[in-house]
């Protein structure tokens, strides 16, 4: 399997993760809530993604499959650690931490606590994204491509 091909196959399961996402979240708006375990969403959505992106690449994998779907996944686990930094490092704004926190017991009350906090917050967003979605995106490749049979030329 080529880069190309690679990027490609990424690409499609990253759209298709988050549409599956957003469909889940339009259902149920609670499947986003991580109090009410909202990793729900994440998880169906990576196992579905994985599985047609599995049965679209199928002819393209089967050579050496075990390495075509590593590299998918490899390549996917990069894009989903810059994606979650991206969105929830958009959210490290100070003065509305402050805001929204005045009264909270146990809030933090300089933004050197906070900052440090956040950045252990952030790595721990990224391992636990990674730890859920790789092997059920290797699953979903896995099974989506051995599902479709190649097509010989």
């Amino acid at each position: 399997m080529e880069f190309g091909d690679v990027v490609y196959a990424v690409a499609t399961g990253s759209l298709l993760t988050v549409l599956i996402d957003f469909a889940f979240a339009s259902v149920s708006p609670s499947f986003l809530d991580l109090s009410e375990l909202g990793i729900v969403s994440g998880i169906v959505g990576s196992l579905i993604a994985g599985l047609i992106v599995g049965l679209i690449f199928a002819g393209k994998i089967a050579k050496d499959r075990i390495k075509s779907i590593a590299r998918i996944v490899i390549l996917g686990i990069v894009v989903l650690s810059f994606w979650t930094l991206a969105i929830n490092g958009a959210y490290t704004d100070y003065t509305a931490y402050q805001e929204s926190s005045v009264g909270h017991v146990g809030a933090y009350t300089t933004a050197w606590e906070w900052m440090s906090q956040m950045s252990y917050f952030l790595m721990a967003r990224v391992l636990l994204g990674v730890a859920i979605s790789a092997p059920l995106w290797f699953i979903g490749l896995y099974v989506g491509s051995m599902l479709s049979k190649p097509k010989t030329s």
